[in-house]
C-alpha cells in the first residue's frame, strides 16, 4: 500500500504567479505498470508467512536495550517464548532504521512520548520500563494484558504490533482474497501499506465501466481503509471515478462512510458474508451518482469560482494547507472553471496531494457538493436523496 504521499508543502506558500498549479485537464493518468490484484496479494501475504498472535502479561517479560537494538524477552522463571522479540522492521538487516507500529504502541503503553524515548541512551530507556512495570498490578483474573503480534523467524521474532486482548484483527489478505473472489473485473487504481509490513491498508478498486457522465467517461468504485492494529477494522467507501484520471467522488450515506465499524471483535465469516452485497450494490448504484452530477453539470454563465472556492473552504473538517492549495488552483485556472461540476474535479485534483484520510474526507465534501448525498437505507434499498 502507501508509497509515500506527497508532501502538500512543496507546493504551498508560494505566489501563484511563480508556481502554477496542475491543471484539472492535465491530471495525471493511470500508470501502466499498476499491480494487478495477484501482485499485490502476494505481497501482503509475505506478512502472514511466520504470523504468531501471541498472549503476553506485560509484566513477564525484560525490555532490553543497547545502541543497536531493543527487544522483550521473557524473564527466567516464567515458561514461555524463547526467543527474543525485536522492535525492528527487518529481521534480517539489523540497520533498518524505520520506525515501527509496535515501537510507538510500547512507548505509548509506557507513557512516554516516542521521540524522547529514543533521545535517551539504553540505560535510561530500561530504567523507564522498569519503573512502568513496578506499577502494573497483577489480576489473575485479567489475565495477559495483551495480544503481541509476532513474526516467528528462526534465531529471534520481530513485534509487528500489540494488540487489545479482545481484538479479533482482519487480515489484509483475507479482504483482498475476498475482492478478488467477488468482482473478477475490478481495476486496481492504487494500493498502499505503511511501509512496514502492510499492517495498515488502503486501496482503492473500479469496475470496469465506460458510461457517459457530463462528457466524461466514469465508472463505479470502492475505496476500502482496513487495520490490524486493533482500530478500525474496516471502513468502506462508495465512489465515482473518472476513467483514465485519479479523480474519484466519495458518496455519503446519512453523512457517514458506506460501510464504517469500530467494533473491534469484527469477525472473518461476518465480512466474507457482508462485503460481496455491498460491493455489488455500490456497482448497481452508478445510475444514481451520475443523476446526482448531470444536475450540476450546467451553468447561466454567472458561476463565480472564486465565491465558489470561498464558500466550499468554509466546510467542517478541510486541512487548512488544502484551503490554500485549492485557492492557488482556482485562481490560476478561472477561465477553464464554468460549473460546479468543473469545481468539482478541481477540488479532488487537488485532494491528491494530501494522505489517504485526509484524501478521502476532501473527496467526500466533494461528493457532497454535487449531491452525492444519501440516506442510509439507500444502502440497501431503494434509492433515496438527501440533497
Amino acid at each position: 500500500m502507501e508509497n509515500q504521499d506527497i508532501d502538500i508543502t512543496d507546493i504551498l506558500g508560494k505566489n501563484p504567479q511563480e508556481e502554477s498549479s496542475v491543471s484539472v485537464k492535465d491530471a495525471p493518468v493511470h500508470n501502466e505498470s499498476e499491480p494487478n490484484l495477484d501482485e499485490i496479494l502476494q505481497r501482503v501475504k509475505k506478512w502472514d508467512t511466520g504470523a504468531l498472535d501471541l498472549p503476553l502479561d506485560l509484566n513477564d517479560v525484560s525490555f532490553v536495550a543497547s545502541d543497536e537494538d531493543m527487544y522483550l524477552e521473557f524473564k527466567p522463571d516464567v515458561p514461555g517464548y524463547s526467543k527474543s522479540m525485536f522492535f525492528k522492521a527487518d529481521p534480517e538487516n539489523n540497520t533498518d532504521a524505520r520506525i515501527t507500529h509496535a515501537q510507538k504502541q510500547f512507548c505509548k503503553m509506557v507513557g512516554v512520548p516516542h521521540g524522547f524515548f529514543m533521545a535517551n541512551r539504553p540505560s535510561l530507556r530500561m530504567k523507564m520500563v522498569e519503573t512502568w512495570q513496578s506499577g502494573l498490578i497483577s489480576d489473575e483474573d485479567i489475565g495477559e494484558n495483551c495480544i503481541v503480534r509476532l513474526r516467528d523467524c528462526a534465531e529471534s521474532s520481530i513485534i509487528r504490533a500489540f494488540l487489545p486482548v479482545n481484538a479479533v484483527p482482519l487480515k489484509n489478505s483475507v479482504l483482498l482474497d475476498l475482492v478478488k473472489d467477488t468482482v473478477p473485473d475490478v481495476h486496481v487504481e492504487f494500493v498502499r501499506g505503511d511501509e512496514l509490513d502492510d499492517l495498515v491498508f488502503h486501496g482503492r478498486f473500479f469496475f470496469d465501466q465506460e458510461v457517459d457522465c457530463a462528457g466524461l467517461s466514469v465508472c463505479a468504485g470502492f475505496s476500502l481503509m482496513s487495520s490490524e492494529l486493533g482500530a478500525t477494522p474496516l471502513q468502506v467507501e462508495a465512489l465515482l471515478h473518472i476513467n483514465n484520471s485519479n479523480l474519484s467522488f466519495v458518496a455519503s450515506y446519512g453523512g457517514e462512510s458506506y460501510f464504517k465499524t469500530n467494533y473491534k471483535g469484527i469477525q472473518h465469516d461476518e465480512i466474507t458474508k457482508m462485503l460481496p452485497g455491498m460491493i455489488r450494490r455500490i456497482k448497481d448504484q452508478l445510475p444514481v451518482y451520475i443523476a446526482s452530477v448531470v444536475a450540476r453539470s450546467t451553468s447561466d454563465g454567472s458561476f463565480m469560482p472564486k465565491l465558489e472556492c470561498t464558500k466550499f473552504n468554509r466546510s467542517k473538517g478541510l486541512p487548512a494547507k488544502f484551503k490554500r492549495a485549492l485557492f492557488h488552483e482556482v485562481h490560476e485556472n478561472e477561465s477553464e472553471i464554468g460549473t460546479p461540476w468543473d469545481f468539482a474535479r478541481t477540488i479532488v485534483s487537488v485532494a491528491e496531494a494530501f494522505d489517504s484520510t485526509k484524501r478521502l474526507a476532501i473527496e467526500r465534501a466533494a461528493g457532497k457538493y454535487l449531491g452525492m448525498v444519501y440516506s442510509k437505507a439507500a444502502r440497501n434499498g431503494p434509492d433515496e436523496s438527501e440533497g
